[in-house]
């Protein structure tokens, strides 16, 4: 507690060099650059900064000043002055300069966020409709809010979320359309989290759930833009958090989950009959593995004589009871399109191709020994596979192919069955 109320005295009081230079000790990327003809001290990160912005705002200005021009220069609006340790730490830290003259700390904002372009949303794809998506960067985000909702009762309130990451959350709201006291219940919760990083949108919604145990999603996130403004037109409250493509709403009720962005961009019969579909699609799921299992375990008299027989041969052969079946189905899936998921895909093409010549491989005769065998697809797949490179040149020869292991053409390879040896070597994989 001593450190705490310590560091909390030395931020209230005014900024100096040594103290902000003792801050960022063994921090290899900050910058300190001197001006002497001026009496100018700077500090900086140069990755955080834009280079026009930099070279607009500061090097131009101070580069022909004297020493009588700079109070002069550090008048202007884009400078401004710093009373406290704790702000100047943060403007240096999110991309400003900190400039040290005559006793008195200014900052001047020349950053430049490094952003992936705007894209189609990958997880909600649709065929009619916007195509734009949010991205890593809250501004970003905010403005293409802002461009589809031009109205001054757009409200928003910015907060800081994580105690070492001090993530920025943006709550948006319509006023006269937003329950107020959502909006502050929502924002009391979010300044009542206490942890050290806020990465995601998805990470910040297990802080605000009503159920956070619960394994069911209860506030929905979307990457639309949208479908996040229409969301908001509709009373409900955003949350943009920097660092997240996906954006919160709430409060949220069942039905809006079985919604998607396109059942407005269709003729309102095709868009209520999709809807309902979804609707058959979860009744289907939840209860037709149970229908089925009670019926095939207690109920057989409901089931017709013909498909009865069938029934009880095909779990003749399955050593596992139904209930169990039932159980692990929907589980095998789950962990089959997880593992999936996490391979690699490239690695995943190699063992197919891998298996696939290996099983021609093994059909082959014993005596086969001088017959040919044409190993170059085989060998040029796998090749090709490893280096996408190869897939622009062109091979005229039916029988050699030079290539090394940085997929250069040096060495010379029979493509017959006495080259099988080297083809196997090859792949890292034992003749079969």
């Amino acid at each position: 507690m001593a450190l705490t109320k310590s560091g909390d005295k030395m931020d209230d009081k005014k900024p100096t060099l040594p103290h902000v230079l003792d801050e960022f000790r063994e921090c290899a990327d900050i910058v300190h650059r001197t001006l002497p003809d001026l009496a100018i001290d700077m500090i900086f990160f140069e990755h955080l900064l834009g280079s026009d912005q930099f070279t607009r705002d500061v090097a131009v200005p101070f580069m022909d000043a004297k020493i009588e021009d700079v109070r002069r220069l550090l008048q202007r609006s884009q400078y401004v002055e710093i009373l406290q340790n704790k702000p100047l730490i943060k403007a240096i830290l999110e991309g400003s300069v900190a400039i040290f003259f005559d006793d008195r700390c200014y900052v001047v904002d020349v950053s430049k966020a490094e952003e992936r372009s705007l894209q189609q949303s990958e997880t909600e794809a649709i065929i009619t409709g916007p195509h734009d998506s949010f991205n890593e960067v809250a501004d970003t985000n905010l403005a293409l809010i802002r461009r589809r909702v031009k109205s001054s009762h757009l409200k928003s309130i910015m907060l800081e979320v994580g105690e070492v990451t001090k993530t920025k959350v943006y709550i948006l709201y319509i006023a006269d359309l937003a329950n107020m006291e959502y909006v502050k219940e929502l924002q009391q919760r979010i300044e009542s989290i206490e942890i050290d990083a806020v990465l995601d949108g998805n990470m910040l919604v297990q802080y605000i759930d009503d159920f956070p145990n619960s394994i069911f999603p209860l506030i929905p996130t979307t990457e639309r833009v949208d479908a996040a403004v229409s969301r908001l037109v509709a009373g409900r409250i955003l949350v943009v958090v920097d660092g997240s493509p996906s954006v919160i709403s709430a409060p949220a009720s069942f039905f809006e989950f079985f919604s998607s962005p396109d059942d407005y961009y269709q003729r309102w019969m095709l868009g209520t009959a999709t809807r309902l579909l979804r609707f058959v699609a979860f009744i289907i799921t939840i209860t037709f593995t149970a229908m089925y299992v009670s019926v095939t375990t207690f109920h057989y008299e409901m089931i017709p004589e013909d498909l009865l027989l069938t029934l009880t041969e095909s779990r003749a052969r399955v050593p596992f009871p139904p209930h169990l079946r039932g159980a692990s189905a929907g589980s095998d899936n789950r962990a089959a399109e997880g593992g999936g998921g996490q391979t690699p895909y490239q690695d995943r093409a190699n063992d197919r191709h891998r298996r696939r010549y290996r099983h021609r491989a093994s059909r082959r005769s014993s005596g086969a020994d001088e017959q040919h065998f044409d190993y170059r697809r085989c060998f040029f797949g796998d090749c090709l596979l490893r280096h996408p490179e190869l897939r622009h040149e062109r091979f005229h020869s039916a029988h050699s192919v030079w290539l090394d292991s940085h997929g250069r053409f040096t060495r010379k390879f029979r493509l017959n069955a006495r080259s099988r040896d080297d083809y196997y070597s090859f792949i890292g994989a034992d003749e079969p």
